[in-house]
């Protein structure tokens, strides 16, 4: 089974200026005594979205590259693999206040490209100093920054709000579905996707015309590529395949449709769709 994409303790660091640690475990153990199928570690990643702790959206790297993310101080998660390792460097332009005069730079890849990172709390340096090319790595609200002045070249800055950690491949291969990137989705397609659980909401009941209850479950999937919510009619893959926030799952025969609210497009199953537990 793979780990969820931050562990309670982890968690934890993004709102330890927010919470106490007691209040921050009443609230987890609240969650996990509503919801069963909630691990510790999912329920704290929900009661921090819940606080804003998780300022950015998964992002592609080619999105922070080529202008999606085209604004200074904009603020992304990304999850991508160590490309290599830069060593430490003097630089007047800190993270924040709490940062240190040097920083370590780190380049990291996924599969759209590839942008340098600069670390600046000695425990992030030393989180990543054991980091070997292939290593896979998340980061947690990282700040957007041009390079050298450079308003074409961008880098992802990590200080006192930021959370850095090696993982333990969430996007494997070996499903046997062939399946399609989330940024190629439009809507109107009919699609498989694979992709790694970032966000989970509660199951919801409502009423249908004809006096039946239906359920909807809301997810976030990215795969790498991009990041979509994915809505499940009268089903629930957290349970039905047994898996938590930063595992993978294969969604089958799903179509793409508008949000109602204008927000993006939306991946929801219908009466084929089938889920199963990714690698």
């Amino acid at each position: 089974m793979a780990a969820p994409l931050l562990t309670a303790d982890e968690a934890y660091r993004l709102v330890k200026k927010k919470l106490e640690r007691s209040e921050f475990d009443e609230q987890v153990d609240a969650l996990v005594g509503k919801h069963p199928s909630f691990t510790r570690d999912a329920a704290a990643w929900f009661v921090i979205s819940e606080m804003g702790a998780i300022k950015g959206k998964m992002t592609s790297i080619s999105a922070i590259r080529t202008g999606f993310v085209n604004f200074t101080a904009s603020v992304v998660n990304v999850y991508g693999a160590a490309a290599a390792a830069e060593g430490v460097c003097e630089d007047e332009e800190k993270a924040d206040d709490d940062a240190h005069d040097i920083a370590s730079s780190l380049l990291v890849e996924d599969a759209t490209g590839r942008i340098r990172l600069k670390l600046w709390r000695p425990a992030d340096m030393e989180a990543m100093a054991s980091a070997e090319p292939g290593d896979e790595i998340l980061i947690i609200n990282g700040s957007v920054r041009q390079e050298d002045g450079d308003s074409r070249s961008k880098q992802v800055h990590l200080g006192s709000g930021s959370l850095i950690k090696m993982t333990e491949g969430a996007f494997g291969q070996g499903s046997g579905v062939a399946t399609a990137d989330i940024a190629s989705l439009e809507e109107g397609a009919w699609c498989s996707v694979k992709g790694v659980i970032t966000s989970d909401m509660p199951l919801k009941e409502f009423g249908r015309r004809d006096g039946t209850t239906g359920t909807i479950k809301r997810l976030t999937l990215f795969d790498g590529t991009g990041e979509i919510a994915a809505v499940f009619w009268d089903s629930d893959p957290m349970n039905e395949c047994n898996v938590v926030i930063g595992e993978e799952i294969v969604v089958r025969d799903a179509v793409v449709k508008q949000d109602r609210y204008g927000g993006g497009i939306e991946l929801h199953s219908t009466r084929s769709t089938k889920v199963t537990k990714g690698k």
